[in-house]
Parts: structure tokens; C-alpha cells; sequence
């Protein structure tokens, strides 16, 4: 019997120890903050929470994975959520991946890199992450108070490849590790105060952006131990890929618009640029789908602006006119030292689009049609030349993934007889409908009221080709009443985004076929299968002012290869 007590007793303990123990390397014990950034920018201990993205974007994580970890521009992009987060003087840690391709190439004294920031801007506490010039004196890079003074530095590790960093305080020590090795220690005081916001890539209300790649953010309300930090890091490393194998291939696009009709048109080209700069795209050819003579000079002082000038440019070859020349014209007669081109012997738009497609790998292009149709039915109906021995429906198919069209109204207009459907029916009669119909690839279309959104308020006020022409435009008002008022209508910049980007984070999209009369009036068949798709503005997941913004940013943002800017 006493043997049997002491048995028990000793079964008791062992559970007892385990018990104690075992919860302190359980990674998700206290973690208040999660974005794992699979998918999507949501924080997954607080899924409903309003996350801001403003112009941070989904890439390859460092297994590979797409869509996996966040990349951020080093210009414009963030993360930011308002939540209640640990208090200064409180335990807590932070861990989170990252990858910088280069050393910061910093060109102010004081100039910053701000990965991660916890702050209570109106108390003036917080907490930043990131790297910093030698101005500060330190290491480079650093764990800082908002403020106030440095409590960590270390080393630059390695660039060009994914790290681990943990930040720990237990009340008294603060202590950095990078790849599960501790690089810094202090026990500097902090201020009192709890942050309320937590954002990624920048500080809130500056400009001391991050240029990389973030995963795995996690903020836990206690100091974790070394075996977690151990098991953060070895766990989720194990399988990594060398950078240069986890990136994802720049979308390869052509662009079909009515370039000079509408400002959107304008706009779309500006935001396929800055994506461009940003490793998302590249364009390999543009064509103008309507007869305006100027418009190629025009798109071409756009291209040689963001430092593109070779980009091949075609145009429709028979008459197709939508509205007047809006400011095409005043884009060559003001920067005639950016364009060359002769405007009396541009390129068919459908031999400039055959030979990029004779050029490219299988299903590596993507169309974003935003103007009318008629090159893209000249583009299926054409025959084997000696560009290349396949037919356009042939090249169409082996060649292109998808197409991003701009036009329609979902799922039908609601006066189907007297709906003018602009888009699918400025070209002759029957064009709009002849493509649609014999497309061997899908097409997603985006809606006519995806206009609710509106651009270029900061753009319109900038003395740049965009910046004036956008001004023109709507200081004539474009011919449209004065519906636009003070702003472009997106319209043709949804298709841009979602061709580049996805359209998951920002819409709804409704599968089925879209069936077009002859003059172009389409109604939208749920219950019929023919590869289409659309998203429209009430179907949108994010608010107006997101999408805005995003695309807003995009179009104030300097050309990175524009020489006349440096």
C-alpha cells in the first residue's frame, strides 16, 4: 500500500511539473496579434478588426507559397490596425519575419526604415523596429522608443535573404534575437502608456518607409522563453527557399485603351507603371484602340516619363471614335522631348500584339482591355503570317491567361432599350459581341459602376504629364455634364488592379456568361458556364476609400527610373 502511495505521489508530481511547464513553449499562450499573411491582411486573433492596407501588397512567402507574406514599397505602403496593445512597461514580444533586398541607400542625415511600430501617437509612447542611418550613431539596426532613445541595436544581418527576428521584455531586460541568436540586451526604462496602434512600414504621420517583405507577425502580452523563440524560428525555417526562388514573377500585361477619351484611361497606364517600379508587372506592349492620331505620342510620353520609352505601341487601323480628344494633344505639344515616334505610320495594334504573343511563354500574358473592342475581334479573326504560323484565336489561347475588361453593367442595365453601353459598343456593330463570344481564354470583367470610385484629387494638383493631363481633363469637364466633378471616375483602373493584384481582397467575383446583343447591351447568365466573370462596386468586400487610396497613392508616387526627376 505505501508503495503504491508513493507510486501515485510520483505520478502526481510528473503531472504537476508538466503541467507548469509544458505552457510556456506553447507558442499561441498570450499571443494578442497574429497576421500571418496568408491570403490576406487580417490579423487573426481579431478577424473582424479593420485592418488599413494602404498600397502593401501580397507576394511569394520564403517557402514559395503565393500570396503569403507582404511586401512594401519602401514609398508609400502600410499597414495599420487601432487596437489596445501591451503596455510600455509591461512584458511582452514580438516576432516576425523579414527580408530586405539591400542595404538602405539613405540619403538624409536622420532617415529611417520603420518595419514595425507600437505607439499611442496623442501620449507620445511607443515602440519602433527597423533600420537607421549612422546619424544615430548605432549598430543600424534598431529597437527604439518613440521619441525618445535607442534600447536595442545590432548588426545588419545578411541582405538578400528572409530573417527572424524576437523582441522580448520581461519587465526589466529588453533582449533582440535574429535567427534564434541574441544580438542586443538592455534594461533601458521606458515611458509609461499603452500604444493603440500598431502599423507596418512606416511610423504614423511619416515618411521613414520600409522597402521589404514582412511575415508572421505575432505580439504576444508575455516575454516567451529561449526554447519558443527556438521553435519560431526552427519551425518555420526549416523549409525555407533562397529569396531569389521565393519571388513571384512579375505579371506580364498588354494594354488595349481608348487612351485620350476619358481620364481613366490615363490613369490605368500611371498605375500599370508604378506596379511596374514595384516588381509586380511589366508592360510589354500598348495599343490604341480607338482612331485619335495623338494618343500614341501621347502614351508614349507617359512610358518615357516613368523611363520606358521603348514599349511597343499599336494602333486600331480602321475609324473607331469615342469622344474628343480630352488631352492627348497637349501631352506632345508640352513634352515634345518625350516622345519620338511618327504618328502617321504607328504599328497595326494587332501585328504589335501577335509578335509579343509569338514571343512569350504559354499563358504568360494577361490583356487589360479598357477601351473598345475592335482590336481585340481583329486580334481572334486574324490569320497566320510571318509573325508567326497560328491563328489569333490559336495564340490567344496557348498564349494568354486571362483577360481584365473593362465594361458592362451587372447583371444587366436596368433599361436594357435605351442603355448607351459606350465600351461594348463604340466599335461598328456587332464587334463587342464577336469577341465576347469566340474568347478561347477567360475574361473578368469589372463594371460600369465601379466609377463610384473616384481619383486624382492629389494627382490633378501636381505639375507632372499626369498631373496636367488629369487637370485638363476635368477642368473641361471631359464632355461628361459635370457628374465627375472634381474627380476622375476609376472605371478603367479596377481592371488594372484586379489583372495585377487579384481582385479576391477587393471584390466578390460572380462566375457565369456575359451575353451581348449586337449592339453590345449585355446581360449576365449565372446558371451558364462560358469562362466569364465580373466584379462590380456593390459587390465590393473593402470600402470605397480603400480602393481610392490605394490607387491614389499610386499615382502621386515618382517614377523610380525617371531621370529627370534626380
Amino acid at each position: 500500500m505505501k508503495k503504491l502511495n508513493k507510486l501515485s505521489f510520483l505520478a502526481v508530481i510528473a503531472w504537476l511539473m508538466m503541467s507548469c511547464t509544458s505552457p510556456q513553449n506553447d507558442i499561441t499562450l498570450g499571443l494578442v496579434v497574429h497576421f500571418s499573411f496568408n491570403g490576406s491582411a487580417v490579423d487573426a486573433m481579431h478577424p473582424d478588426k479593420k485592418v488599413n492596407v494602404d498600397g502593401a501588397i501580397l507576394r511569394a512567402d520564403r517557402f514559395g507559397n503565393p500570396f503569403s507574406a507582404c511586401f512594401f514599397d519602401g514609398r508609400l505602403s502600410t499597414i495599420s490596425l487601432d487596437m489596445e496593445l501591451p503596455a510600455m512597461e509591461a512584458e511582452k514580444s514580438i516576432s516576425w519575419w523579414y527580408l530586405s533586398e539591400s542595404k538602405p541607400p539613405y540619403t538624409e542625415e536622420n532617415s529611417a526604415e520603420n518595419m514595425l511600430v507600437l505607439v499611442d501617437t496623442t501620449s507620445g509612447i511607443g515602440i519602433q523596429f527597423g533600420f537607421r542611418s549612422v546619424w544615430y550613431k548605432t549598430k543600424g539596426f534598431d529597437t527604439w522608443e518613440w521619441g525618445g532613445g535607442t534600447f536595442l541595436e545590432a548588426d545588419y544581418p545578411e541582405f538578400g535573404q528572409w530573417h527572424h527576428c524576437v523582441y522580448t521584455y520581461n519587465g526589466e531586460t529588453h533582449q533582440f534575437f535574429i535567427d534564434g541568436k541574441m544580438q542586443a540586451s538592455s534594461t533601458e526604462k521606458a515611458k509609461k502608456g499603452v500604444p493603440n496602434q500598431l502599423m507596418f512600414g512606416n511610423y504614423p504621420g511619416g515618411d521613414q518607409y520600409f522597402k521589404g517583405m514582412l511575415d508572421e507577425v505575432r505580439i504576444y502580452n508575455r516575454a516567451i522563453n529561449l526554447e519558443e523563440i527556438d521553435i519560431l524560428y526552427k519551425d518555420e525555417s526549416d523549409k525555407t527557399i533562397s529569396a531569389e526562388a521565393a519571388k513571384m514573377e512579375p505579371v506580364k500585361i498588354i494594354l488595349d485603351t481608348d487612351f485620350g477619351d476619358d481620364g481613366d484611361d490615363l490613369l490605368s497606364l500611371m498605375m500599370l507603371h508604378y506596379m511596374q517600379d514595384n516588381g509586380e508587372c511589366e508592360i510589354m506592349a500598348v495599343g490604341q484602340a480607338n482612331s485619335n492620331r495623338e494618343s500614341p505620342g501621347a502614351i508614349d510620353v507617359i512610358n518615357t516619363w516613368y523611363g520606358r520609352p521603348n514599349i511597343p505601341i499599336g494602333i486600331v487601323k480602321s475609324e473607331v471614335h469615342g469622344i474628343a480628344d480630352q488631352y492627348s494633344t497637349m501631352l506632345i505639344e508640352d513634352y515634345p522631348d518625350l516622345w519620338n515616334l511618327d504618328l502617321d505610320n504607328i504599328p497595326d495594334a494587332v501585328d504589335v500584339y501577335r509578335q509579343v504573343l509569338a514571343d512569350a511563354e504559354d499563358k504568360s500574358i494577361i490583356f487589360v482591355v479598357i477601351g473598345f473592342k475592335k482590336n481585340m475581334m481583329e486580334l481572334l479573326k486574324s490569320e497566320p503570317d510571318d509573325i508567326s504560323p497560328m491563328t489569333g484565336v490559336e495564340l490567344v489561347k496557348q498564349k494568354v491567361k486571362f483577360i481584365s475588361d473593362m465594361a458592362g453593367y451587372y447583371p444587366k442595365p436596368p433599361n436594357p432599350d435605351t442603355y448607351e453601353p459606350f465600351n461594348f459598343g463604340i466599335a461598328p456593330q456587332g464587334t463587342a459581341k464577336y469577341y465576347v463570344e469566340n474568347c478561347p481564354v477567360p475574361i473578368l470583367f469589372a463594371g460600369i459602376r465601379t466609377g463610384a470610385i473616384k481619383l486624382a484629387g492629389p494627382l490633378r494638383k501636381m505639375d507632372t504629364p499626369g498631373g496636367r493631363a488629369i487637370e485638363q481633363k476635368l477642368a473641361h469637364d471631359g464632355g461628361w455634364g459635370k457628374s465627375i466633378e472634381d474627380y476622375q471616375a476609376a472605371f478603367d483602373c479596377v481592371s488594372v488592379l484586379v489583372a495585377v493584384r487579384g481582385p479576391d481582397a477587393y471584390f466578390y467575383v460572380k462566375t457565369g456568361c456575359n451575353e451581348l446583343d449586337k449592339r453590345g447591351v449585355n446581360d449576365f447568365n449565372y446558371d451558364k458556364d462560358c469562362g466569364h466573370s465580373h466584379v462590380d462596386a456593390v459587390d465590393r468586400k473593402v470600402d470605397f476609400d480603400v480602393i481610392r487610396d490605394i490607387m491614389d497613392d499610386m499615382l502621386v508616387a515618382e517614377p523610380i527610373n525617371n531621370s529627370m526627376l534626380k
